[in-house]
């Protein structure tokens, strides 16, 4: 896509050690709004997650849609050759990140001291379960075990049911997003300042920030937990029921959008009901004022009629939608919410939800994600696929083949 300005971070240079979700999570942003990412795999096996199930072609889809546009090479870390082929690129790169368990980088000799020893400037960023310090630093956390530790799967579910794990790797999302903003942050300061920083990421503080119930213990001494599909001081507001398992979410808190509800509903009569005509009558009388709502939607067969009853009164509603719908989603796609890769077969991916206005003056069609017009250059990298581009530079062709024929061969 030709463009009158540069990418965002068109220049900057990322040396990525990381695998699974977050850390490639984390740069992906930066390949695609022009950084060069390179990928530091495993010989002969690469990052875990190629290897997972649902291929598309030979490569799991989770990898594709993690690591399009950035840039693969084998280096084994294990062998002194390849820590120090790593030392010799340092001073060309502007960031590097690793996702491994608190130790192991310093036990290679590439923590951030060695790093800084090599480059004084360079941003280090370290994604790790709890962080580089305290008691449990050096535990292994999947992001399951992180979402309990940090009281989220207690806080998830109906308060009548055992807890319930969050159905999605929210803390492998969360600290990447972290991640991203404290390594542009970086970026900005060393703009400014021309120093670098070492920066430390934990998946398990990251998830502690959602729980809301630990704020009202610490401010109020109250100890809350899972409320289910209902808001514990707004009413309405939360997930009801219709007919053959159809949903919506509604909130309607204020007594103007409950007496509007109402009113379309066909249900007025209850604006003079003590037990329901204030917020906290009806929170205290939750059952009761769920079963209005509900008996109301039960009465259609397509609950989306009784969504645009209410949308059309002004009242803020949805149609709970099964997770796969969002793929067809009008407002999702309108904004760029789905992009094609280039891939065989074809794979699609999801697109990036910051918008910034240089990629398109058109407000409502420009998009984060850089090719999202032109295709057929965003990709994900095969395993090594550019182990003599980047590594010619240090060691000549010659080197390369031989070092990673030695590391292929164990």
């Amino acid at each position: 896509m030709a463009m009158d300005t540069p990418e965002l971070f068109e220049g900057v240079r990322i040396l990525d050690f990381t695998g699974n979700l977050a850390g490639p999570h984390a740069t992906l942003p930066f390949a695609e709004l022009g950084a060069e990412v390179v990928k530091v795999e495993r010989p002969g096996f690469g990052d875990d997650v190629r290897h997972l199930p649902g291929p598309i072609g030979t490569t799991n889809w989770c990898f594709i849609v993690c690591n399009h546009g950035k840039k693969s090479i084998e280096v084994d870390l294990a062998d002194p050759e390849g820590v120090e082929l790593i030392k010799r690129m340092i001073p060309d790169f502007d960031v590097i990140i690793e996702s491994n368990r608190p130790g192991v980088m310093a036990k290679l000799g590439l923590d951030y001291e060695a790093c800084k020893e090599v480059k004084e400037d360079i941003i280090y960023c370290s994604i790790s379960a709890y962080g580089q310090t305290g008691p449990l630093a050096k535990k292994p956390g999947y992001d399951l075990i992180l979402q309990g530790r940090a009281g989220l799967i207690d806080g998830n579910g109906d308060p009548s049911q055992p807890p319930q794990r969050m159905g999605i790797y929210a803390g492998d999302e969360i600290s990447a997003l972290n991640a991203r903003i404290a390594i542009a942050s970086a970026l900005y300061y060393h703009e400014k300042t021309g120093q670098g920083q070492y920066l430390d990421i934990s998946i398990f503080e990251s998830l502690a920030v959602l729980n809301q119930g630990l704020e009202q213990y610490t401010l109020f001494g109250q100890k809350a937990t899972r409320t289910g599909n209902h808001d514990m001081f707004l009413a309405p507001y939360g997930v009801y029921n219709g007919k053959d398992g159809q949903a919506i979410t509604l909130c309607a808190p204020s007594q103007k959008l409950w007496e509007q509800m109402l009113n379309a509903m066909g249900r007025p009569e209850h604006n003079d009901d003590p037990d329901l005509n204030t917020t906290t009558a009806r929170i205290k009388n939750k059952p009761k004022m769920i079963a209005v709502i509900e008996d109301w939607l039960c009465e259609f067969d397509d609950i989306g009629e009784a969504v645009k009853i209410l949308d059309d009164a002004g009242i803020p509603v949805g149609k709970v939608q099964m997770a796969w719908e969002l793929a067809h989603d009008p407002q999702y796609l309108e904004r760029g919410g789905i992009i094609d890769l280039a891939t065989s077969p074809q794979c699609q991916a999801v697109g990036a939800p910051a918008r910034l206005k240089y990629r398109n003056p058109e407000v409502a069609k420009y998009s984060l994600t850089p090719r999202n017009d032109l295709h057929n250059d965003v990709w994900a990298p095969g395993l090594g696929e550019h182990n003599h581009e980047i590594l010619d530079a240090y060691l000549g062709a010659d080197g390369v083949d031989r070092l990673i024929a030695k590391w292929t061969a164990k």
